[in-house]
């Protein structure tokens, strides 16, 4: 195997791996993350204790919206990917 091979081989197995973990998308805010990056799936960790995860989030004003679900920004503790 080639060096060339093997540093891609490397990325590949990194990039698997991250994706088995939920990762917190740390000091940005989740209104603007979703804006940005829009991920496909989200963890999101609510006031009160409640945890959801969403496929397709998106942006509808200042409320964080899926189909048949919205919630105010506000109330988002945290956000994973």
């Amino acid at each position: 195997m080639n060096k060339t091979n093997a540093v891609l081989l490397l990325f590949l197995l990194l990039n698997l791996t991250a994706c088995q973990t939920w990762q917190s998308i740390g000091p940005v805010s989740p209104g603007r993350f979703i804006e940005l990056d829009q991920p496909e799936r989200v963890r999101v960790y609510m006031r009160g204790g409640d945890q959801l995860e969403l496929e397709r989030p998106a942006l509808d004003g200042d409320e964080l919206v899926v189909p048949g679900v919205s919630m105010p920004l506000a109330d988002i503790l945290r956000l994973e990917v």
